[in-house]
């Protein structure tokens, strides 16, 4: 299991730093985790917000792809 920070920048400008864990390294299987997918509008939301943008680090601040 890895825990690492997941960090969401949503379009209303509020940036939101969630600690994860997941069964791969992987940023992208994190954020899928966290999401709502809207596929009728086409949307990514985190709470009802749309998701910008997303990035994982971890624990030493370094990037996980």
């Amino acid at each position: 299991m890895y825990v690492f920070l997941l960090i969401l920048h949503l379009t209303n400008g509020e940036i939101v730093n969630l600690p994860v864990s997941a069964s791969e390294k992987s940023c992208q299987y994190a954020f899928n985790q966290v999401i709502q997918i809207d596929e009728g509008r086409n949307r990514v939301t985190y709470n009802g917000i749309d998701v910008g943008a997303y990035l994982c680090k971890d624990g030493n601040g370094r990037m996980i792809p």
